[in-house]
């Protein structure tokens, strides 16, 4: 198990290790005590919000996947605040994740939130319910295609 939370820990300490060295402004006197604050820290971390696996290539096409979306959505939005054209029909629509654990579907919860044109208003187990600004929109395969990214983020295979 400590295998698969390599990364996560790496990661939960090297961001200590920067943490410390600013609040000790980089004194090293100050590196006695900061390396029982870092292990204290990284174990309270682990306790409070155990690690989920993660993969470097699928946080690269993840993090491909948000910008253009986002570019997208902006451009959507935008397009149908200045110009005329077919009316919003807001809304709200309920989708089944096929995600399994709770952490993965409160990613994909939080990254449609951020991008333009959705938000997430409840996730009740696997049930999300969302806002959208135009429920004729393809918003369930927008919906698919971000848990495929988190699927590949924390090296999952596809739902």
């Amino acid at each position: 198990m400590i295998r698969r939370w390599a990364p996560a820990l790496a990661g939960r300490t090297l961001l200590m290790v920067a943490l410390w060295w600013a609040a000790a402004e980089g004194r090293p006197l100050n590196w006695i005590l900061a390396s029982a604050g870092i292990v204290l820290g990284v174990a309270a971390s682990v306790v409070l919000r155990p690690p989920v696996g993660w993969a470097p290539g699928g946080s690269v096409r993840f993090v491909g996947f948000f910008l253009l979306e986002s570019l997208r959505g902006g451009v959507n939005v935008a397009l149908r605040a200045v110009l005329p054209g077919p009316p919003l029909c807001p809304g709200f629509i309920t989708f089944q994740l096929r995600l399994g654990d709770p952490q993965s579907r409160l990613v994909v919860t939080r990254t449609i939130s951020l991008l333009p044109g959705t938000l997430g208003v409840d996730l009740e187990g696997d049930r999300l319910t969302l806002h959208v600004l135009d429920v004729g929109m393809p918003n369930e395969r927008l919906l698919r295609r971000c848990e495929h990214r988190v699927a590949g983020l924390h090296g999952r295979p596809r739902p």
